[in-house]
């Protein structure tokens, strides 16, 4: 596999940034033209290195937690990890060594739907107990 140049870095952490950030502006800062940006972009999508392009809520609005998650120890943890991750507003998920099985992010539009997420997430098989952390600060 062609490792990622220099370029490739560039575009990657403008994107990063911010995934509508235009071509033209990318082109522009990069000193390359649009169409090189566009074909490499597609290249990196191809390649698997850009996975997906999604949005972010705002910090100042919603609410963002960290959800904590056992598993019982006869199920699948990878299966519970991929019901988690079909939740609309879960952003994150991670299997994880630990106390836990898994840490999802999830970012609400508030407390109440907060709430109605994590008791998605303890309705799925497997799921024994959550504990939940809100965030109070991003940095």
């Amino acid at each position: 596999m062609k490792e990622i140049d220099e370029v490739d870095e560039k575009i990657l952490r403008i994107l990063k940034a911010n995934a509508r950030t235009p071509l033209s502006t990318i082109a522009e800062e990069l000193g390359i033209s649009k169409t090189a940006v566009k074909k490499r972009i597609d290249k990196l999508v191809k390649r698997g290195v850009i996975g997906k392009f999604t949005i972010e809520f705002s910090s100042t609005s919603g609410v963002r937690a960290l959800v904590f998650i056992k598993t019982e120890a006869k199920g699948k943890t990878t299966d519970a990890a991929q019901s988690i991750k079909k939740i609309s507003f879960v952003d994150r998920v991670f299997e994880v060594a630990g106390d836990y099985d898994i840490v999802a992010i999830v970012s609400a539009l508030n407390v109440e739907q907060l709430n109605e997420i994590v008791d998605r997430i303890r309705e799925i098989p497997n799921v024994s107990s959550t504990v939940t952390i809100m965030v109070l600060k991003e940095y």
